[in-house]
Order: C-alpha cells, then structure tokens, then sequence
C-alpha cells in the first residue's frame, strides 16, 4: 500500500461555494476515494498556504493519481502538493540498506 499525504489550496471560487453553501467536504469527496479504491485516513483543515491536508493510503499510484485529478480537474483546488509516506519500518529498513550500500561499494562522493 501507498500512504500519502496532499497538501491542498481551494480555488477563490470552491471557497465561496463553500460559504454560499455548507457542507462537509469529506462527504463530497468520499464517493471519489471510493470509487478509485483510496482509503481517507484523515482530512483536516488548517489556516494558511494551505487550506486542506489530507492523508490517504492507495494500492497503486494510478488510483491516487486519478483521484487528484478528478478534484483538481473540477476546479475546486488552485494548488496542490502530494508526498509519499514512509513508515518507520521502511525507513529503518532504507538506512540499513544505505548502510550495506556505502560500506560496501565503491561509490566515492565528490570532491
């Protein structure tokens, strides 16, 4: 599985939708998760550059992908960023591998 997390900023005119018109957005975008095969952990909202964080876990990169875009293509969303996530497990297991890599290659960094 592919845990993400995406930062997200509404476009001027979502936002007044918003307003005009509230409603929960983990409802209204839920069924696209769904619909891909993309688990929501979490979706949370927060001042600032940004309007929106969300974690989400996917099988594949192309379900995640493909609901980024659907969201972003609707015109809700003005600016994204997307980061995978990397467990502790994994990261323990990249530095050791990192560890057999530097000690025993011949990798040498520039001067």
């Amino acid at each position: 599985m592919i845990k993400m997390l995406t930062l997200a900023k509404y476009s001027p005119e979502a936002l007044k939708g918003m307003v005009d018109n509230p409603m929960s957005r983990s409802d209204a975008v839920s069924k696209v998760f769904d619909g891909a095969g993309v688990k929501i952990h979490s979706i949370d909202f927060c001042m600032g550059d940004w309007d929106v964080v969300l974690i989400a876990e996917a099988e594949t990169m192309d379900q995640y992908t493909a609901v980024i875009l659907t969201i972003v293509s609707s015109g809700a969303i003005e600016d994204w960023k997307t980061y995978p996530l990397i467990s502790d497990k994994e990261f323990t297991e990249g530095m050791k591998t990192a560890n057999k890599l530097a000690t025993g290659s011949a990798y040498k960094k520039p001067n």
